[in-house]
């Protein structure tokens, strides 16, 4: 079968040695490769060969199941739009933020705030309420 690198691919030297860690930043795989191994990625990253002609089937394997190497056809962005989506979509879970006070004291740049903090909190029957809906979702 056909592959390609994944896109999601990062490779650096390790300072001081003849050696790279190869890192995958969606499947969180890491592997670390030596000169010759390196050698064959860059070539394969310059599209000039096929990945099977240049490594073998164990090594194949061990690429593909770490997921530095994906099936050709595979869109990974659109896989991990699916992904996101099927979670985010899922009536199994309910996620929510809830404000309880605008008397914050940590004072972050970004806060929508400001520096005008009001002391306002949440009442009781609306605590009640959230509890209640949490309860019956």
């Amino acid at each position: 079968m056909p592959y390609k690198l994944s896109r999601y691919n990062y490779i650096t030297k390790i300072p001081e040695k003849n050696e790279w860690l190869l890192f995958n930043f969606y499947s969180q795989g890491l592997l670390k490769l030596d000169a010759e191994h390196k050698k064959k990625l860059d070539l394969i990253s310059n599209n000039v060969e096929d990945i099977e002609k240049f490594f073998n089937e164990k090594e194949v394997t061990l690429l593909k199941n770490n997921g530095f190497i994906v099936d050709e056809e595979l869109n990974e962005l659109y896989r991990i739009i699916y992904e996101n989506n099927k979670v985010y979509m899922n009536n199994n879970s309910l996620n929510l933020i809830i404000l309880p006070t605008h008397a914050c004291n940590f004072n972050c740049y970004y806060c929508f705030e400001g520096m005008k903090k009001s002391n306002l909190f949440m009442k009781d029957d609306i605590i009640s309420k959230i509890g209640e809906f949490i309860k019956y979702r």
